[in-house]
């Protein structure tokens, strides 16, 4: 009996830095955090925390596989960071 592995592909979506910059720009003079689930910065963060995750899985992958021990990723899951 062969175990069907369904692999979830992550389609990466290039960051628009002008139009975040506009985003921020008009945020900024509405008077909206920098911070939290409605401000401005929250996207940035949730890119640069969620590409900092994704390096340290590949390069824990990477060295388990150059010390020979089997290990792979099974798919995505969608986390919510919650800052205090």
């Amino acid at each position: 009996m062969k175990k069907e592995v369904n692999k979830q592909s992550k389609k990466v979506e290039p960051f628009d830095y002008a139009s975040f910059e506009k985003e921020a720009i008009n945020g900024l003079y509405e008077g909206k955090g920098l911070i939290g689930e409605d401000g401005i910065f929250t996207k940035l963060m949730q890119r640069f925390i969620n590409a900092a995750l994704e390096g340290e899985v590949t390069a824990h992958i990477k060295e388990d596989k150059k010390v020979g021990r089997p290990n792979r990723r099974n798919g995505y899951t969608h986390k919510k960071l919650i800052q205090i």
